[in-house]
């Protein structure tokens, strides 16, 4: 990969500095039409290992928003085939709670067995008090042991899709899409065009929190989870002897060469906790510098996933997908060919 700057057009800067790691490298031109939706020759192959596509998603009916125990603008729904997941609300429409602190949700997949507790922000639900003084919009804790070894450079958290998304062009997409990558963290893979669109970043790195846990010693709070690595590797202690901080963990984990080579394991159980504090899921909107991004129009009718994968397998440890009320009235007013999967 080349070290000296490069001038990338905005669409580029996405498509190849992001993902091969020399965004800092990147000088984003006002405008280039020459590179609009394929990767440059150097990165090809390094954006996703797995080279799969999303699977095309259905857009939920409007009655899966009212069949909840309080009906809301946001559903989730867990629509991957080979994933069970207890409780649902309806069965008819596969969607399953959210911000309920006394029901976590349980789930398995052929990759990962466990629970886990999925809140959101300024919704009619939304628990009392949860982000109170916090500037997270969305928090999840997964819990649970693997079922296989999975390398700790492969198992990614973030979302894919089936078609690519509608964005901004020119300098103010490349401002975006750095402030983006910045707020995810190191390893962030993120590519909004072209074959299996998709934006994920290595979940060692990108988690808030990740505690390694004996079985039966694992936190039952979901919501406040501490810190703890050491059981995955004993070097993981601050100067004062006590598990490394999220923050230092994150950046240790930034680099591909201390991911590589490590796995997660099946002994124990692990406890990750992620937080978004970008988009706001009330009103399907992200706030980025001098604008703000109606994710309703740039996902152009596909859903939001909260995903867990092992690229590396091409296999989800846990998917749920986000849908918005506003979705329905978006998907009614385009043409019938946009309903088409490719």
């Amino acid at each position: 990969m080349p070290n000296s700057k490069q001038e990338l057009c905005a669409p580029c800067v996405i498509v190849t500095a992001t993902a091969c790691n020399y965004i800092k490298d990147a000088v984003p031109k006002k405008d280039c039409s020459s590179h609009p939706l394929e990767l440059p020759a150097q990165c090809v192959g390094k954006v996703h290992p797995d080279g799969g596509k999303a699977s095309a998603a259905q857009a939920p009916a409007v009655d899966a928003f009212t069949a909840q125990s309080q009906p809301a603008d946001v559903v989730l729904r867990a629509a991957e085939s080979r994933q069970t997941v207890q409780p649902v609300f309806s069965e008819q429409h596969a969607t399953v709670p959210f911000n309920d602190l006394n029901q976590a949700l349980d789930f398995e997949t052929p990759l990962f067995k466990g629970r886990a507790l999925v809140l959101f922000k300024n919704m009619v639900n939304t628990p009392a008090g949860v982000f109170d003084g916090k500037r997270r919009q969305m928090s999840m804790t997964i819990q649970g042991k693997f079922k296989q070894l999975v390398s700790s450079d492969s198992l990614m958290l973030g979302s894919e899709f089936q078609r690519s998304l509608k964005l901004p062009a020119g300098a103010i997409l490349g401002r975006a899409v750095t402030w983006l990558v910045q707020k995810m963290g190191g390893g962030v893979q993120l590519r909004p065009v072209g074959d299996n669109p998709h934006i994920l970043a290595p979940i060692i790195a990108a988690a808030q929190v990740i505690n390694v846990s004996q079985p039966g010693q694992e936190p039952t709070d979901l919501l406040n989870v501490e810190e703890d690595m050491t059981l995955f590797d004993a070097t993981l202690v601050g100067r004062n002897g006590r598990p490394l901080c999220p923050g230092k963990r994150r950046c240790h984990f930034s680099s591909k060469s201390n991911r590589e080579g490590c796995v997660f394991d099946t002994e124990h159980v692990w406890t990750f906790q992620a937080y978004d504090q970008s988009m706001d899921y009330a009103t399907f909107t992200v706030p980025v510098p001098f604008f703000k991004l109606d994710l309703v129009q740039v996902l152009d009718g596909q859903p939001l996933l909260l995903m867990l994968k092992d690229v590396s397998r091409g296999q989800a440890a846990f998917k749920l997908e986000v849908w918005h009320r506003r979705m329905l009235q978006h998907k009614a007013n385009q043409p019938a060919a946009a309903d088409v999967s490719s």
